[in-house]
């Protein structure tokens, strides 16, 4: 069935990119521009040089064409093709009548487009090869001529001979157009100046002791050391890393060109040491409706000035519906938690972790409710992107309001008879290479995370759980973004089931609701009825990939659309995972693109499996509105 929601989403969005707009209407007699075109280009497209014309956001203005404009306009089209080496380009200008609009007529002789002809540097200093120079000028031999990696490769020099040890140096860049043999000579000129090691670190901000020290065993050299400027920068991302500082700056003293030691001062303003911060939201799904609120409360500096104190509150209302929409029920969920965080325990950039908490939760199958506690300690291993973590985890709880759904035999299988206590050793190690953790275009995702349960963790039950993550990010030609994802979860032993995994949903596989690929519980009613739930399974997969097509920005609402197809599986015990039998969906949506993450709206389609015996069996298309990438 097409639900009301698809159609809200789908007005949401349309009003987002601006549809309806109303076109001008012009009075009879009344001059404007009505259109601009450009002939004879090939290099360049149209569209690409008309969006950079002043004349452009005079278009159906009641506004006759401005001959000066329009000579600058033939100007920057001009300069965009000498940006790409057309050193012999040509444009001319002529205004047409048609009826009351005005054709302005751009005609381009674009001539012959400009080799690479030699890259040659001057003055490179000691310690820098001119093959370590030449790698940075993305522009072969023999190659088209551009402008812009030949500017970029000015910024990159200098990164080079800073990195050097030249603290001083300066570097001037000519190109000789042969504008007759259509070719490009690049000199790069290099002032290196003497090579430089650090002096002195003076800090200020801080009072000696506590953040100081946590500042200097973060600076990334030492006096005596080569210059380096990445070193300055990675000392200043370390700082800001710490979560006490407002503002960080770390200034190399950099006076006199003749000066070889370079002192470096670093200025910090700690952050305010109490904050309060609160959010709502909500949530929208074919099965869940929710509101959610968050309150937090932090205080840094409770003990001494690494340790910070986190005091959280999150209640959340859902409403609950089946498949049919017959019945409705709003259930509560609340979390109170506390938390204390030490930086640098026992070691620098080791951050030891005690946290505790309460639960009341209400979900399918049952309502918990008790207590958990975690203790424990991470940090990097040689980088900061590749990060470890162990820790131990002890929780009791409780259970209520067992659903209907869920006989006495099930219950007792599931433990919801009798009270769960979970004692667990943890460990997690993981590697984020990605360019942006928000909105990745390259790199790649990996983690692996371990708990054991034990009694020898003071757990009544014994079990295995390991899950690995895998997500890939390829960029392609355009802008387009290929991301590819393979999750695989499992449980051995006794499994608690509070620990029971769900697929399914906006951030899994979308060809089902929200939890709805999980195994199920179900029992006859006393009407002849049978009654069903989801109760999370013991294995779980879930993969697939998705391509990521920006759509440009019209009206500045930078817009992009995603072609997905997921794959994934929850099962009731690990050893009935098949990789051969997956759930299958496949997809679309778009995306709004915001300062804090995307906003989204999906639409899958179910390609396999919607048997009677197979999850969600009466539905095949699900949408979703929610914010950030899947994955």
């Amino acid at each position: 069935m097409f639900r009301p929601l698809f159609l809200i989403g789908v007005a949401a969005l349309a009003v987002a990119c601006g549809g309806g707009r109303r076109d001008i209407v012009h009075k009879p007699g009344e001059v404007y521009v009505g259109s601009i075109e450009v002939e004879g280009n090939t290099a360049i497209p149209t569209s690409d040089l008309v969006s950079g014309l002043a004349q452009a956001r005079t278009l159906n203005l009641p506004i006759d064409v401005d001959p000066y404009q329009t000579q600058l306009d033939e100007q920057r089209i001009k300069g965009a093709y000498l940006r790409l080496g057309f050193f012999t380009v040509d444009v001319s200008a002529r205004v047409d009548k048609r009826g009351d609009a005005r054709v302005i007529i751009y005609t381009v002789k674009e001539g012959p487009r400009a080799t690479v002809a030699a890259v040659s540097f001057l003055g490179l200093p000691p310690g820098i090869t001119e093959a370590a120079a030449r790698a940075l000028v993305k522009l072969p031999d023999g190659a088209p001529f551009d402008y812009d990696p030949y500017d970029d490769a000015k910024d990159d020099l200098l990164r080079l001979l800073e990195d050097s040890g030249y603290a001083h140096a300066r570097l001037d860049a000519t190109v000789t157009a042969d504008r007759v043999h259509a070719q490009a000579t690049l000199e790069y000129t290099i002032a290196a100046g003497p090579r430089c090691t650090f002096g002195d670190i003076a800090i200020e901000g801080v009072p000696a002791g506590g953040l100081a020290d946590a500042i200097r065993v973060r600076v990334a050299f030492h006096r005596g050391d080569p210059y380096s400027f990445s070193a300055v920068e990675k000392t200043q991302r370390a700082l800001y890393g710490v979560g006490r500082f407002s503002t960080v700056r770390v200034q190399p003293a950099l006076g006199d060109d003749k000066q070889t030691t370079i002192g470096v001062k670093i200025v910090v303003s700690e952050a305010n040491r109490h904050e309060l911060r609160t959010g709502v939201g909500v949530g929208l799904d074919p099965l869940y409706y929710s509101a959610r609120f968050r309150a937090q409360y932090t205080q840094d500096g409770v003990f001494d000035p690494l340790t910070t104190f986190a005091a959280e509150f999150r209640p959340e209302l859902t409403l609950l519906r089946d498949t049919s929409g017959a019945s409705e029920e709003i259930t509560p969920l609340v979390r109170l938690i506390g938390r204390l965080t030490r930086q640098d325990l026992l070691f620098p950039n080791v951050k030891g972790e005690l946290e505790g908490g309460l639960d009341y939760l209400t979900i399918e199958a049952y309502t918990q409710t008790g207590a958990r506690a975690r203790v424990g300690i991470s940090g990097p291993l040689g980088t900061d992107k590749l990060q470890a973590r162990v820790g131990w985890t002890f929780a009791v709880y409780s259970f209520s309001n067992v659903s209907p759904a869920v006989d006495a035999a099930e219950a007792s299988r599931l433990g919801l008879d009798s009270t769960e206590r979970l004692g667990a050793y943890t460990q997690a190690i993981t590697l984020d290479l990605r360019d942006n953790p928000i909105e990745p275009t390259s790199g790649l995702f990996a983690a692996f995370q371990i708990a054991e349960g034990s009694k020898y963790a003071l757990g009544g039950l014994d079990y295995l759980e390991m899950s690995p993550v895998l997500r890939v990010y390829l960029p392609l030609v355009g802008g387009i973004v290929l991301a590819g994802r393979l999750h695989v979860a499992t449980i051995s032993g006794d499994v608690p089931v509070t620990e029971r995994f769900y697929a399914g949903g906006a951030s899994s596989d979308r060809g089902f609701s929200e939890r709805r690929l999980s195994p199920v519980a179900m029992a006859a009613q006393t009407d002849g009825s049978i009654d069903t739930v989801v109760i999370g399974g013991a294995g779980l997969i879930e993969t697939g990939g998705e391509l990521r097509v920006p759509l440009g920005a019209p009206g500045g609402l930078r817009l992009g659309f995603v072609v997905f197809l997921d794959g994934g599986d929850c099962t009731d015990q690990a050893s009935q995972l098949d990789l051969g039998n997956l759930n299958w969906a496949a997809g679309g949506g778009l995306r709004i693109f915001t300062p804090i993450g995307p906003a989204r709206f999906d639409v899958g389609y179910r390609l396999n499996r919607f048997g009677p015996t197979d999850p969600e069996p009466g539905d095949r298309l699900e949408y979703f509105l929610g914010f950030g990438e899947a994955y």
